[in-house]
């Protein structure tokens, strides 16, 4: 067979008998046109009056880590489904496909519908993101890690106004009462829970966040606030920890959001206190006090400071997420 288009004037293959070799799903004859540039013949059936199949295939693009889908076989007049990034393919921000390397080319979302008849070959499309870039929920970039680990590079948060909406508890305020504030748990210690979310490190407070909501349970708090909110199409935010809280209010992202540069709050964390409580009065702090978490506050666009508060106290809560 020699290619007739015109445009391929190299011998690809002869062949005397029918063709009808396969490789996996993917008809060979197919692979060979799309990988030597050249384009399937034209018309609807092959010389055994069998429908036509054009290669998909798929180029990690650089990408760090992952694996790339298997080829697809498209067949003429047939839609096809591409592939998802099933093989979980890492490098900075995975966008879709392309059908040229610089992404310049024609863009392909995940799982959409191929109906040309023609061979394709696509490559992963990456996206940079740097401090202060509106992110893919719609929030605001404040961290950017390294390189792409554990699922994520990039952290965003949510950049809408401060409301009464965010302005909440640590802890489940379970019966209503508003719980208490004494070192000694004497008044009501029944909204109060040690959930053992210790971690300030940055990258904790989704697992803080998990922790803290299986332990207090059902209620309008600040772990369960983040942990149900439905952001720009997302439903994976969390409750920061102080790291990521403090990553955020030190970033220049902090500056350039207008609602709160050069705005006095405090704003609770995942993060649970684990100062110790003399619970036996004999002055030696033999028992974890569960009744503070770590609350960070803004005094300006410059400084800021942390301390333990109360659980029952009233602070901001912010909802982050990463990607």
């Amino acid at each position: 067979m020699v290619c007739k288009t015109g445009t391929c004037s190299h011998l690809l293959i002869r062949v005397k008998k029918t063709f009808s070799i396969r490789w996996g799903s993917v008809s060979a004859l197919a692979l060979i046109l799309l990988l030597s540039g050249c384009p399937s013949p034209v018309g609807g059936d092959d010389d055994n009056g069998e429908p036509k199949t054009y290669a998909v295939i798929y180029d990690a693009n650089g990408a760090t880590s992952g694996s790339v889908p298997v080829a697809q076989i498209k067949t003429h007049g047939v839609a096809l489904t591409l592939a998802t990034n099933s093989g979980n393919l890492a490098d900075t921000y995975f966008v879709g496909w392309n059908t040229s390397a610089d992404g310049t080319g024609t863009d392909y979302a995940e799982g959409a519908s191929y109906t040309i008849d023609a061979p394709l070959k696509l490559f992963a499309k990456w996206k940079s993101f740097i401090v202060g870039d509106i992110g893919p929920a719609g929030g605001i970039v404040f961290y950017v890690k390294g390189n792409y680990s554990d699922g994520w590079r990039y952290m965003e948060a949510d950049q809408r106004k401060l409301s009464e909406s965010n302005l909440l508890t640590w802890n489940n305020d379970m019966d209503g009462s508003g719980g208490q504030n004494t070192m000694d748990g004497s008044e009501d210690t029944a909204d109060y829970r040690y959930t053992d979310t210790p971690s300030e490190a940055i990258g904790s407070g989704k697992a803080n966040t998990v922790k803290i909501v299986e332990v207090q349970g059902e209620g309008v708090y600040a772990a369960s606030y983040c942990a149900n909110l439905i952001l720009g199409g997302y439903d994976d935010w969390f409750f920061p920890s102080k790291g990521e809280l403090d990553a955020l209010i030190l970033s220049d992202a902090w500056a350039k959001w207008s609602i709160a540069a050069g705005t006095y709050g405090l704003f609770w964390s995942s993060t649970e206190s684990t100062k110790t409580n003399d619970v036996n009065g004999d002055g030696t702090g033999d028992g974890v006090d569960y009744f503070w978490a770590w609350i960070l506050g803004m005094g300006d666009s410059i400084s800021s400071f942390q301390f333990e508060g109360n659980k029952d106290a009233k602070s901001y809560v912010f909802a982050i997420r990463s990607f």
